[in-house]
């Protein structure tokens, strides 16, 4: 199954309705802000939609942007299905990911898992990475940098778990954006990292426990 939507997207002056342009490298330009008007509205008692929406936030980055996506498609699925959510130009899978997960029965559970995926602990370390330096610093201040710069980089273009736990998930992600106003394209793997180590997801009664598994382990 393919989705397909059309987005709004200007120029970083956030103004100028723009086409997506080359860079003086030739590559086109994907680090335009854009908005999804018309994907969220109104529904009557029956589920049909009545109105459709204009988007009233600021533009979002296509890397920020997607989380919102994972969330509309999310409810298409009961809340006791696996999801994975996956930068999928850059991995190699060696087996099934979803063989042999736990799985529970009842699909209205209340509350489910989440797997997070870190990157080479040998190799990097937050603080050891310019852009997730800029990510965190940009938005969480120098403080909250430096308590976490010598943590595990976990890595934001990865993440499974039960439907009922990666919607509060995303919804939890998409609100860092929203929070922090952070436009910079990656930032997303900012707002990861910082919902992990702060404890901000523990008191989520939908999310029942995070595992992280270190790269090769997972």
């Amino acid at each position: 199954v393919v989705y397909t939507s059309d987005m709004d997207c200007f120029d970083d002056d956030r103004v100028s309705a723009l086409p997506r342009k080359q860079m003086k490298s030739g590559n086109l330009d994907i680090f335009q802000m854009c908005l999804l008007h018309e994907v969220y509205g109104w529904v009557d008692h029956n589920g049909n939609v009545k109105q459709k929406a204009k988007d009233p936030r600021e533009g979002r980055v296509v890397a920020t942007l997607r989380y919102e996506w994972y969330w509309i498609w999310l409810q298409h699925y009961n809340n006791n299905q696996w999801v994975m959510v996956v930068d999928a130009r850059d991995s190699f899978f060696q087996k099934n990911p979803f063989q042999d997960l736990p799985r529970n029965k009842d699909p209205k559970i209340k509350s489910g898992t989440l797997y997070f995926f870190g990157e080479n602990t040998d190799a990097t370390r937050l603080g050891k990475s310019t852009k997730n330096v800029n990510w965190l610093k940009n938005g969480y201040g120098v403080p909250v940098l430096e308590s976490l710069r010598e943590k595990p980089t976990i890595c934001s273009g990865s993440t499974m778990g039960e439907v009922v736990a990666m919607e509060q998930y995303l919804r939890a992600l998409v609100n860092e954006k929203d929070e922090t106003e952070v436009r910079m394209t990656g930032s997303d793997q900012g707002f990861h990292n910082y919902l992990y180590y702060s404890n901000k997801l523990a008191n989520v009664h939908a999310i029942k426990n995070i595992y992280v598994w270190e790269q090769g382990r997972g």
